[in-house]
């Protein structure tokens, strides 16, 4: 990005925070936050990353987010830190903290002190939420990372729940008490990502009534067959779709699952679906403003795939373990709109474009060993919109690097009837 320094240090500061409020936390402390002067002191003064218990020094009345996102043993445990910021940090809205410092039962209760929480995103050293588990009535963006226990999400009924996520090692839910929440809170719910190993495509028709929602994150969906479909593509306000691993909706269902997607839906990920050629035609002409593209474990092949962005000129973002020869990846840096591509490819390769491959490994501390694509497979909810860190690929066992479906996965994985294949062309 190209900024003009002292243009940005000129703007005022309510029009500023006002920019800030539509970015989230993460991206203006890593990113924003190296624009300028200006811009370093306002983000940092209410955003702080906790790296170390040396940051313990930092915090103060005015901070807002709260982001523990590393592993460093001088941070001691969860008691020191939830003392520290409820002491320090009383005015706090926004708390992230990962895997390494889980909280237990009073941990959550101590929350309680911090009055203006709305979003909150931390573990449970029991490794399960149910009713005694005590979540701030204020609190409105909700990243559950347990398995979801008896009569926990009836605690959340005071909630005005707008956001609400499955990360983490939570896969589970009690269905009957899944369509009661979502039921209580459609008409505020914005953005919803959900495990849906054990939903039928009766479970689905409660998604129906969130007809608000702007983004749709819909992982492991072993059961979704073209009967359920309808209440997924019935959503007016539909930005963000998600719907990976349907091993059960066949060629002629998620055809007609594409001719039904709701126009609005700018950022789409099919992986771990029956998606091949016979599908890009029908794709770009339903979305022709498609910004964001995500297929792995599919049947597309790679000339339907490049034809396909051609026809999708505003896309921005192509993500699949298609293997691409260095020309094909040439070609694609003359697309209008494309800045990022993940794919595989031999050889070596210089472009413009912001190359990823889709065999790099990355530390299974991430990773949520779902095989079903970069998206499903994040652990940690903070990383949906940040690259992850790479592990450089030298240091990797040989069989690994060589197993052609390792993929976004830090162990090898099992062929499947999804794996993408490489053509002869």
């Amino acid at each position: 990005m190209n900024y003009n320094s002292s243009t940005m240090e000129d703007l005022p500061d309510e029009l500023i925070l006002m920019i800030f409020s539509y970015i989230n936390a993460l991206e203006l402390s890593l990113v924003m936050s190296k624009v300028c002067k200006k811009w370093n002191s306002l983000i940092h003064s209410r955003i702080i990353r906790i790296k170390c218990a040396e940051h313990y020094k930092k915090l103060h009345k005015g901070l807002q987010v709260i982001f523990v996102t590393n592993t460093d043993l001088s941070i001691q445990k969860s008691e020191t830190l939830i003392s520290y910021i409820i002491r320090l940090s009383p005015r706090l809205r926004e708390l992230t903290i990962n895997s390494d410092f889980p909280l237990d039962k009073n941990n959550f209760k101590s929350l309680s002190l911090l009055v203006h929480l709305h979003h909150l995103d931390v573990f449970a050293k029991k490794q399960v939420l149910n009713r005694d588990t005590h979540i701030n009535p204020g609190i409105n963006s909700l990243v559950v990372n347990e398995t979801i226990s008896y009569a926990f999400l009836a605690s959340l009924r005071q909630n005005k729940m707008s956001s609400f996520h499955m990360y983490g090692r939570a896969d589970y839910f009690i269905p009957r008490e899944m369509d009661c929440f979502l039921t209580i809170h459609a008409a505020q719910l914005r953005d919803l990502t959900l495990r849906c190993s054990e939903m039928t495509d009766a479970r689905f028709r409660v998604l129906a009534h969130c007809v608000n929602l702007m983004s749709l994150q819909l992982y492991t969906c072993p059961m979704l067959t073209k009967h359920g479909i309808t209440p997924i593509v019935s959503l007016p306000a539909l930005q963000r779709l998600h719907i990976t691993g349907t091993v059960l909706l066949r060629s002629r269902g998620l055809l007609e699952l594409i001719g039904r997607l709701p126009p609005l839906v700018n950022d789409l990920n099919l992986s771990g679906s029956q998606f091949d050629s016979s599908h890009c035609g029908a794709l770009a002409s339903r979305l022709p403003r498609l910004r964001a593209l995500e297929l792995w474990r599919c049947r597309v092949e790679r000339a339907a795939l490049l034809k396909l962005a051609r026809r999708l000129p505003a896309l921005t973002r192509l993500d699949t373990d298609v293997e691409l020869k260095v020309p094909q990846i040439k070609e694609l840096e003359r697309h209008p709109a494309l800045t990022k591509l993940r794919c595989r490819w031999k050889g070596v390769v210089t472009t413009s474009l912001s190359l990823t491959s889709s065999l790099q490994v990355y530390s299974g501390s991430f990773l949520r060993n779902s095989s079903e694509g970069p998206s499903a497979e994040l652990f940690y909810f903070w990383t949906r919109d940040s690259p992850l860190t790479e592990h450089p690929q030298t240091s990797l066992p040989t069989q690994l690097l060589d197993n052609p479906c390792l993929g976004f996965k830090n162990i090898p994985c099992e062929q499947n009837d999804y794996m993408t294949p490489v053509d002869s062309d």
